[in-house]
């Protein structure tokens, strides 16, 4: 799966309404080989092969409570090193504008406030809180 087909699908998670059979494999297929599928439950491995076979069986899954926990497992599959680094850069750039601001920081570093909206910074912030300092 090529880093089009990727942002497609990851762009298509809130819009679609129903799962066919295929992209259901596929999903999975992708999480095998890029060792999601290990970081799964066995509730959310189970859901998914239900929802797998349902797909098979009827063609799609169209029920929207279903697809909701399968988007959610399909979004844990598709993810990356990358995406979970900004996603704890972020959560971290909040809690530090939080702080900052209710500190008075802002008020003799006013540049602190756009530097921790930077891409940059908010990827250092979340390697050196996933990796170490």
């Amino acid at each position: 799966m090529g880093r089009q087909y990727r942002s497609a699908a990851l762009a298509a998670v809130g819009e679609a309404s129903c799962l066919s059979y295929y992209g259901l494999s596929r999903f999975r297929l992708r999480g095998m080989r890029n060792g999601n599928w290990r970081r799964l439950n066995d509730l959310e491995k189970g859901l998914y092969n239900c929802a797998l076979r349902l797909g098979r069986w009827r063609g799609r899954v169209v029920n929207a409570k279903l697809l909701a926990l399968v988007w959610a497992i399909i979004r844990k599959l598709l993810a990356t090193v990358r995406t979970r680094i900004l996603q704890v850069g972020e959560a971290k750039a909040q809690e530090l504008l939080a702080v900052y601001a209710t500190s008075g920081v802002f008020l003799w570093a006013p540049e602190m406030k756009v530097w921790l909206r930077d891409s940059k910074a908010i990827f250092y912030l979340g390697v050196t809180e996933l990796f170490g300092r």
